[in-house]
């Protein structure tokens, strides 16, 4: 056991650790996986957006970076044209100095990317998204149209509050499903619809409150009605929410629930894993292999540390990260192999330290080398930063270009102002803005009192699946979903029918292991 240098907590170091340690040419590392995870998270703004300006044309933009900070920033017209270029900016190495110093000198020169937001259509307060038509809020969202306030949705069509969903239509605050239709309130289900504050229900529709079902049609609290009774049962129940809200958190704590959501998976652990083998503590990952320490992927091998990352292989300590091979501490990097220390790169190879690459090679510190020269050079940096300790790591969080709780690491890892500036980390704290050039109703959080606005097309939404109007901040709202789906935490605890070991995400009671889950409910 290793005892971590940031937190304290001791931490274990695996012999699979060490073999892949070993293989991409780095130390054991001296934080634990969540300080490690924690550290990549603050480099990464989702959900803060500014009214700014492109610094080259002039346009007014949405922005992740707030007027107060010192960076040129462009529209995405503008970044990915050719009218300028990341070369311009190079500086030279300088053997005395720390290279993370040299990074962070550099990263203030080279233009940043207003949003990341492509081929959208009024679309325009999304981000880390593409191919999305009359989205607003939303991140992570691809291919979906007419919806809002989502968190990683995809192939999706008029859905609010929605948190990692795929191809559901006409459902509001559901999380963890897919292929659903007119679903409200439902965690974990399937190929469904019409379902009501549901979990862990497949093949069901026209469900209440109900837990495990499958292929189930007109249930309440799990028990069968006619559809008379059904239907008049529910109007009711819906005229006292809080009361059947109870009544569902009360069946769900008194039925078997899975220790995790791990399916078509083979020597895994963590939660919501799929089509995988050999990954160990991941979370949200479909479709890989031979991983650890994994947030969010689909299509990886060989991968260590690495959160928002698919179709990549050899890398570590990265995030943001879409078709790469062999990289280290990798920020939005895309299309690229041979990459260490990159940030907002793509389709570049054998490069080292470097902002804003486009088709490039052989470059460092955004300075253009033959291959020769490069191959030196970047030697000459590795072994420096060995003998400074910095090989292997992430950037300092207190290089981040945005403050601590515009991050997504203080969704992940809550702290306080005082606690964020005791460790030398930025804090902002005029976050309750409300966008002025969205028409709509403005409210007040029931529960923080910060202003919200609820759009038209929101209340068109909520008359159509006879809602009431939302009374928390879309923020807060997404802060209990995250809450409510799982942690990167990993518990011990026994299955409760067969006492085998397990791991689960929450500390609760009633958890079963898959073998003893499936009896229990088939």
């Amino acid at each position: 056991m290793k005892t971590c240098s940031q937190c304290q907590s001791s931490f274990e170091v695996r012999e699979e650790d060490r073999t892949f340690y070993q293989r991409i040419g780095v130390s054991e590392p001296t934080l634990c996986p969540d300080c490690r995870n924690q550290n990549r998270l603050a480099f990464r703004n989702e959900r803060k957006f500014y009214k700014g300006h492109c610094d080259f044309c002039k346009k007014a933009v949405i922005s992740l970076y707030s007027d107060d900070k010192p960076f040129t920033v462009y529209c995405s017209e503008c970044w990915w044209s050719d009218r300028f270029d990341p070369l311009d900016y190079g500086i030279d190495y300088d053997s005395d100095r720390s290279f993370f110093d040299q990074l962070y000198d550099l990263s203030q020169r080279v233009p940043k990317p207003a949003i990341l937001n492509a081929k959208s259509q009024n679309s325009a307060y999304t981000n880390y998204s593409h191919e999305n038509q009359n989205c607003y809020f939303c991140v992570g969202t691809m291919k979906c149209q007419d919806c809002y306030h989502c968190y990683r949705v995809i192939e999706s069509k008029n859905v609010v509050d929605g948190f990692d969903l795929l191809q559901c239509e006409l459902c509001y605050e559901c999380i963890h499903s897919q292929n659903l239709y007119a679903c409200i309130f439902c965690e974990s289900c399937e190929n469904s619809s019409n379902l009501i504050l549901c979990k862990d229900c497949i093949g069901s529709q026209d469900c209440f409150g109900s837990v495990n079902l499958k292929n189930k049609r007109f249930y309440i609290f799990n028990q069968p009605y006619s559809e008379e009774e059904y239907r008049l049962k529910v109007d009711a129940l819906k005229k006292d929410w809080s009361s059947a809200v109870r009544q569902f958190e009360a069946l769900k704590k008194s039925l078997p629930q899975k220790a995790n959501h791990i399916l078509n998976a083979e020597n895994c652990s963590g939660d919501q894993i799929k089509n995988s083998k050999n990954c160990y503590r991941c979370f949200s990952l479909n479709r890989s292999e031979e991983c650890a320490y994994v947030y969010n992927g689909d299509q990886n091998r060989f991968c260590m540390d690495t959160n928002f990352c698919d179709s990549s292989e050899l890398l570590y300590n990265s995030t943001n990260l879409e078709d790469n091979y062999l990289g280290i501490g990798l920020n939005l990097v895309w299309y690229c192999k041979s990459a260490f220390y990159l940030t907002n790169c793509f389709n570049s190879s054998d490069a080292f330290g470097c902002f804003g690459l486009k088709k490039h090679q052989y470059c460092i510190l955004n300075k253009q080398y033959s291959k020769e020269a490069y191959e030196s050079l970047s030697l000459q940096i590795i072994e420096k930063m060995k003998s400074d300790e910095e090989w292997g790591l992430f950037y300092p969080i207190e290089h981040s270009p945005f403050a601590y709780n515009e991050t997504v690491a203080q969704d992940a890892y809550p702290s306080d102002k005082k606690s964020v500036l005791g460790r030398g980390w930025k804090w902002k704290d005029d976050l309750n803005h409300v966008p002025k050039d969205i028409p709509g109703s403005a409210v007040t959080c029931e529960q923080t009192g910060r202003p919200f606005i609820i759009t038209s097309q929101e209340l068109s939404f909520y008359k159509k699946m006879d809602l009431p109007l939302p009374t928390l901040h879309p923020d807060e709202r997404h802060h209990r979903r995250v809450a409510a789906s799982f942690s990167y935490k990993l518990y011990s605890k026994k299955c409760v029918a067969c006492s085998n070991d397990i791991q689960v995400t929450r500390d609760e009671s009633l958890f079963y292991c898959d073998e003893c889950y499936l009896k229990e409910i088939y």
